[in-house]
């Protein structure tokens, strides 16, 4: 299953405590997205849209697609803060993918539809 999450791009004046608070209160989830050779970018999600995807394991695994103002991002969820007795998502760390991740989810796609198929 393919994974497409909308974001938006966080200027350095809307990083930090403050800044993350709200983000919460608006019922977004502040994101951070490092690795690949670009700098890294605070990005903020939609909650609901990143508790769908959480339901589901291979979300954790597989790579996502990150849209954001006309531009889109390949990660992998990297590391997940949530809150301890309350059922929010504080933080997301989302790393950019390599070719080699995104060809071997591919890979992985590819054979369970092989798999679903012989099923039928």
């Amino acid at each position: 299953m393919l994974y497409h999450l909308d974001a938006t791009l966080r200027t350095a004046q809307q990083t930090g405590k403050g800044a993350s608070r709200r983000l919460r209160r608006d019922n977004q989830t502040p994101a951070i997205i490092y690795g690949g050779g670009a700098e890294p970018s605070s990005v903020a999600l939609l909650h609901k849209q990143m508790v769908r995807g959480l339901m589901d394991a291979e979300f954790y695994e597989h790579v996502i697609t990150l849209k954001f103002e006309g531009s889109e991002e390949k990660v992998v969820l990297q590391d997940l803060q949530r809150h301890p007795y309350k059922p929010t998502i504080l933080h997301a760390d989302f790393k950019r993918a390599t070719a080699e991740q995104i060809a071997a989810t591919e890979a992985v796609m590819a054979e369970k539809a092989a798999a679903a198929e012989a099923d039928t």
